[in-house]
């Protein structure tokens, strides 16, 4: 199971998109987001979320924030997030 969220690195903000996909269903929401120019990314979902509303849900909001703040990330999260966080701290550091 997957989650889709958008994060500006710019604002470091971030918005949850959806959540409960299977992982095609997901692969293809990325496609779509990244054709658009949205940067969007993928995390693995362990169980359902009860939420009917994924920018209303905790749970979500638990995975993205610990996806952002975790110094080593996860396995179980994709990679894009990783990247994401390499690319805010080199701004950091030349801020």
């Amino acid at each position: 199971m997957k989650l889709i969220c958008a994060y500006d690195t710019k604002e470091d903000t971030f918005a949850i998109l959806s959540h409960n996909l299977s992982v095609a269903d997901a692969e293809q929401q990325l496609r779509e987001m990244r054709s658009a120019k949205i940067p969007a990314y993928s995390l693995n979902q362990p169980r359902t979320h009860n939420s009917m509303h994924p920018d209303h849900c905790p749970s979500c909001v638990r995975l993205v924030l610990k996806a952002i703040k975790s110094k080593t990330p996860n396995p179980s999260q994709d990679n894009q997030i990783a990247r994401t966080r390499a690319v805010k701290q080199r701004h950091a550091r030349h801020a």
